[in-house]
């Protein structure tokens, strides 16, 4: 089976209450050849270090940043995928939010059943 990387860019700003289930939810998928995108707009409080804490004991793949100031979400993620983004794949998920046990490996599975099946398109 084909089991191309993903990258899941997890942008926080403040988000001190949420950002530790969010993260866990993407360090338990069971679909295992994620990477971590983790970014903080410069939160004024502990969501970073709370989020460095949980990446860092769970032995995932990810990378992070923190902004010097807030650039606002566009710019952070346009640097997300022009500088730290390695995946066939890209996904994201707001430090609010989590993902079920299952959603990249279903994610992956549904494109690459897109991508085998016969299609021809003639224009």
């Amino acid at each position: 089976m084909n089991t191309p990387l993903v990258s899941i860019i997890c942008l926080s700003y403040n988000q001190s209450d949420f950002i530790v289930e969010a993260l866990n939810s993407l360090i338990q998928q069971d679909y295992t050849n994620i990477q971590i995108v983790y970014l903080d707009n410069q939160s004024a409080d502990d969501s970073y270090v709370k989020g460095l804490q949980i990446l860092n004991r769970s032995g995932c793949n990810f990378v992070s940043h923190q902004f010097p100031k807030n650039v606002g979400i566009p710019k952070a993620l346009n640097f997300a995928l022009k500088e730290l983004v390695a995946g066939e794949y890209v996904s994201m998920l707001a430090a609010d939010d989590w993902l079920e046990l299952f959603a990249i490996r279903e994610k992956v599975d549904r494109k690459s059943t897109r991508l085998n099946s016969s299609h021809l398109v003639i224009s």
